[in-house]
């Protein structure tokens, strides 16, 4: 998103390209009016103006970023996985949004590895492969079963390929009564008194659609709010209180963010820091980084999860989703498959083998994710 998470909605949708008066005023009221016009066309017609976008939903930001354009005068616009990150229920709004947008002559490119949402709404379906034009044609002309084999390039036999669960006695983590008082209204609790175990070799799912406090339930566990979460964690036998990430990367936990792009990667550093980045105090002597050991640990880490790339020191944002999330720590996912393309090579299917796989090596995964279908083929 082109946003500026601390500006207000006004400020967002007129960024560069103010209203002015006389003597090179910035015409607040005109701006303002104009802003309202704009977001009464995409059901916002009731959201405070002067509020910082970043504290909407990703959804209303969505639709202020719409707001965006359509006061830009854009023409077509090009959305790239516009719902990897919002629940159910708002995608049926988007879609309603997309199909006025349309009904108004605007063009839409609409990129997405979902094929429900490929034929419900495309008219036309391009796939590309490894960077490639492989194929086009109008969507009632291609089967499901035609468009899967041009992504990722043969007959996919299995949908949901058979495995084996080997899950032992051992618990490796316990939680006891975790609770996350919220920032801002510390009489308010986020998350209040959840308590679970995993056992070795097992992934255990947790569901529920956003803002249910899955996300708030898997940082208190990792300690990323610090002082605002408390309850009992006993990972192989050791009990302690929640404290910090760094303390929880020493006993073995890592997190897979909801967001990768804020919060999972620095998109500006190589492949390499980022592999990395959680293990610096493993890979350096002393204070001082060690480029060859940190090399040997990304080439690793490269071939056992075939990342595709060009080399360990081009920029991470410059992958695929899909290959920027096979960077990230692996034992404490959450929302694990957002934004993952489908039919590379049928990744995530491998993705998932490879979370299985982790449980021959008496790991144990904590997966949670806002759409129940990704449980059914993981846990």
């Amino acid at each position: 998103m082109s946003l500026i998470p601390g500006m207000d909605v006004v400020d967002n949708i007129f960024l560069g390209r103010e209203k002015r008066l006389p003597g090179q005023r910035f015409d607040r009221r005109a701006q303002e009016k104009r802003t309202k016009e704009l977001l009464a066309r995409l059901d916002l017609s009731d959201i405070d103006l002067h509020r910082p976008v970043e504290e909407f939903s990703m959804s209303v930001r969505q639709r202020i970023e719409i707001a965006k354009a359509l006061a830009f005068d854009a023409q077509i616009f090009v959305m790239d996985e516009p719902t990897s990150a919002i629940p159910k229920s708002d995608v049926e709004l988007l879609f309603t949004i997309i199909g006025q947008l349309k009904a108004d002559n605007f063009g839409i490119i609409y990129i997405t590895h979902k094929m429900d949402e490929i034929y419900r709404i495309a008219d036309r379906i391009t796939v590309l492969r490894n960077g490639e034009w492989i194929a086009t044609a109008p969507a009632d002309d291609l089967s499901e079963k035609e468009l899967v084999k041009s992504m990722i390039g043969r007959e996919l036999d299995s949908l949901f390929p058979s495995r084996r669960q080997t899950v032992r006695d051992t618990v490796r983590i316990r939680v006891r009564n975790l609770s996350v008082r919220d920032a801002d209204l510390p009489d308010r609790f986020k998350v209040r008194n959840v308590s679970f175990e995993a056992r070795e070799g097992e992934i255990l799912g947790f569901n529920g659609l956003q803002g249910s406090g899955n996300t708030e339930l898997l940082n208190g566990i990792f300690g990323t709010y610090g002082g605002l979460a408390s309850g009992e964690i006993t990972v192989d036998g050791v009990t302690h209180m929640v404290d910090a990430p760094s303390s929880s990367i020493r006993r073995g936990l890592s997190l897979l963010t909801n967001d990768r792009k804020a919060s999972g990667i620095i998109p500006d550093a190589s492949i390499s820091d980022n592999i990395a980045l959680a293990s610096l105090r493993r890979l350096s002597a002393r204070t001082w980084r060690n480029g060859k050991l940190e090399r040997a640990a990304a080439e690793r880490q490269q071939e056992s999860l075939r990342i595709r790339l060009r080399a360990l020191s081009q920029p991470i944002g410059t992958l695929s989703g899909g290959n920027q999330q096979k960077n990230a720590a692996r034992t404490l996912a959450g929302d694990e498959a957002q934004g993952a393309a489908f039919g590379r090579t049928d990744a995530r299917h491998r993705r998932r083998r490879e979370i299985r796989n982790l449980r021959s090596h008496e790991r144990t995964d904590r997966l949670r994710d806002d759409h129940p279908p990704h449980h059914f083929r993981t846990a």
